[in-house]
């Protein structure tokens, strides 16, 4: 693929991110063979072409990319474009993007995680909850705070989740927001302004761990005297 291509998830989704989308509920109106259908249709066919991808048309209306790269097995993978009335920004497109941006294995796990969670963290209920009479603060003020413990605390909270999908036998992933999609994650959630999200959780069943770059299964840990200090930080 060219370098001139959108072929990252991230700018592809960008240029669907507006199209059919309501101002008034947030939701998506893209009913088959309407005008924001359509243009959903034609970036699509703009996408295979520029990809070198033979389109293929059948009389219902659907359309196929295939990628003749020669004999032997083959993926079917995609979605639809088209949404049901009001319908969310995923219904349809995050398959369709995806296959087109060929996402890695590790992406393409995140993606078909059944159940995410993005805990949030609120500053100014934290403020406010310790200025309350049974806390003994008249006052929200945030330098009596050494460390953001309203972070902390959601961290906490999530490290839980995590440890009850352990014990539980399920699959679990925390990762971090790119700093550049924050906003964009904020406005697909509709998540309150008083609310900071700390990260995602992705909840499924597990897989067998081959040890990825990094982890414990490939690389050996510190030495406990490294990460414990008894009585000291230098002390043994």
């Amino acid at each position: 693929m060219g370098e001139t291509l959108p072929d990252d998830f991230e700018r592809m989704w960008t240029d669907l991110a507006e199209v059919g989308r309501s101002t008034s509920s947030g939701g998506y109106f893209r009913q088959p063979f309407a005008s924001a259908e359509r243009e959903c249709h034609t970036w699509f066919c703009e996408q295979a072409t520029a990809r070198g991808l033979r389109l293929e048309h059948d009389g219902n209306g659907n359309t196929v990319a295939w990628w003749d790269a020669g004999e032997g097995d083959a993926v079917l993978t995609g979605s639809h474009l088209d949404s049901v009335l009001d319908g969310g920004a995923y219904d349809g497109p995050l398959g369709v993007v995806s296959a087109l941006a060929d996402p890695d294995d590790w992406l393409t796990g995140m993606m078909r995680a059944p159940v995410v969670i993005v805990p949030c963290s609120s500053k100014a209920a934290y403020l406010k909850r310790y200025a309350e009479d049974d806390k003994g603060w008249a006052d929200e003020a945030e330098s009596r705070w050494p460390m953001p413990f309203w972070h902390m605390d959601t961290a906490m909270a999530a490290l839980l989740i995590l440890q009850t999908c352990v014990d539980e036998g399920l699959g679990a992933c925390y990762f971090g927001i790119p700093p550049e999609r924050v906003a964009a994650v904020r406005t697909e959630f509709g998540i309150d302004p008083a609310f900071d999200p700390v990260g995602v959780i992705t909840l499924g069943h597990r897989v067998p761990d081959t040890g990825n770059a990094g982890s414990p299964a490939r690389r050996r840990r510190k030495p406990i005297d490294d990460v414990v200090h008894r009585g000291g930080w230098a002390r043994t």
